[in-house]
């Protein structure tokens, strides 16, 4: 008797954990924060999502969904929530874009999503005058 409660304990507490995950895995928006440390304005800022999209006999990067954020001033946060109408059931990742006050151009792919889906819930991104940083 107690070795069939032992493992209906066991069973129960299991599922429940494989259940948690399960509903964590299957994200549809992720909140994108980005922090603009460059001390200028960055304007044009955009997060892409990309996929690979068959075209022909050759698979295309293409951006598939986007957060536009405009103009960020200096020392200052802003945050977007990606809310996915458009990725198919395939693996992908992110693309940042901005244009600096000198027409410097900052882009950097990041992250990562899977089935469609994303895997964190949020993702920090930080702008310096010469890195891109993802928290």
């Amino acid at each position: 008797m107690k070795k069939t409660f032992f493992a209906l304990l066991l069973l129960l507490t299991g599922c429940n954990r494989l259940e948690n995950f399960l509903a964590e895995s299957e994200r549809d928006t992720m909140e994108v924060r980005i922090e603009n440390q460059t001390g200028s304005p960055l304007t044009d800022v955009r997060v892409y999502t990309v996929q690979s999209v068959k075209v022909g006999a050759v698979y295309q990067p293409t951006r598939t969904d986007s957060v536009r954020f405009g103009e960020i001033l200096p020392l200052t946060v802003q945050t977007g929530v990606f809310s996915e109408k458009n990725l198919r059931s395939s693996d992908g990742d992110m693309e940042f874009i901005a244009t600096g006050s000198t027409g410097k151009r900052f882009r950097q792919r990041f992250g990562y999503f899977t089935n469609g889906r994303f895997q964190t819930a949020s993702i920090q991104v930080l702008v310096q005058k010469d890195t891109i940083r993802f928290k």
